[in-house]
This record gives structure tokens, sequence and C-alpha cells, in this order.
């Protein structure tokens, strides 16, 4: 007597099967995610330590330092002047034998 056994191949429910390549573009996505995070944090990381190179500076920071260059020009051309008035007072006394000279303001 020989029995006949038919395999039936009983389809699995859909939520039990893998897509394989599906899984496997998404692991790859979420790698190049996570590489881009972390390669991102350490060139912010890297900026921080190394300093904002001129490149990387908008207008307005080029324009704010262009105009505190200017303030600490200005400030030093000041200096230098009062020093000259100093000196040329010194020079005044010394000549007139040490008396009081008081500049004369004109109104």
């Amino acid at each position: 007597v020989v029995v006949v056994v038919r395999i039936i191949y009983i389809n699995m429910p859909k939520k039990w099967r893998v897509n394989t390549k599906a899984e496997e573009a998404r692991m790859r996505r979420e790698t190049q995610k996570m590489q881009s995070r972390e390669k991102e944090s350490s060139e912010k990381e890297e900026r921080y330590w190394r300093g904002v190179s001129e490149a990387e500076k908008t207008k307005a920071d080029k324009r704010r330092e262009e105009k505190a260059m200017e303030r600490r020009a200005a400030v030093q051309k000041r200096e230098e002047a009062r020093e000259l008035l100093e000196k040329e007072q010194k020079e005044l006394q010394n000549e007139l034998g040490g008396r009081n000279v008081v500049p004369k303001v004109c109104d």
C-alpha cells in the first residue's frame, strides 16, 4: 500500500515574513545616519577648540571686528596724542624754569 502524502505549503502570515533586502537597507541607512551624526559632532567640537576661521565668519561678525579694530586704532591714536601733549608740556615747563603752565582753552 502506497500512501501518497501531499506536502501543502502553508503560507505564513505576513507579519512573520521578513524582507531581508529591506532590513539590510534599513540597517545601512541607520548606520549612515549614526556616522554622519558622529562626524558632525566631532567637527563641531573640533571647530570649537580650533576656533572659528576667517572663511566661516559671517558678514556681521566681520563688520563687528572691523569696527572694534577702528575703535582700538582711535584709542591708540588718542593715547599717542596725549603722550605727545604731556611731552610738550614738560618741555615748555623746563624752558620756563619750572613755572606752572596752564593751557589756554578757547571757546
